[in-house]
């Protein structure tokens, strides 16, 4: 059976779109009240804005704001699986997964 690749492009824009999505939610509490004089705040914006650039990324025919985006996504999200490590795995730390495999995605793909 052969793959379906008419539908790339739109498994492509709702990977960016829900990813930006899903950091929104995950980071709404910190960016609610956002105070530049806390690191913590300061990181929850910038993984945001990350999401939102990677969205905007795919509006151009350069990948490189769609590697930049997602190289910065990827970082953070490593920062926060390094800090939120738990004893035991659960559903909390586990949803750090879909930023970490999307943003890798498109870390090595661009925008192909």
């Amino acid at each position: 059976m052969k793959p379906f690749h008419v539908a790339l492009p739109a498994a492509h824009w709702i990977m960016r779109c829900s990813l930006a999505i899903i950091l929104l939610y995950m980071q709404w509490p910190a960016i609610k009240t956002v105070n530049f004089q806390q690191t913590a705040d300061v990181i929850s914006f910038a993984y945001v804005v990350g999401g939102i650039l990677l969205i905007g990324g795919g509006f151009l025919k350069n990948s490189t704001l769609t590697i930049l985006s997602a190289a910065l996504i990827f970082l953070i999200t490593l920062y926060f699986l390094y800090l939120h490590f738990p004893a035991e795995i659960h559903l909390g730390y586990l949803i750090y997964l879909w930023p970490l495999s999307v943003s890798l995605f498109y870390l090595a793909n661009g925008n192909e």
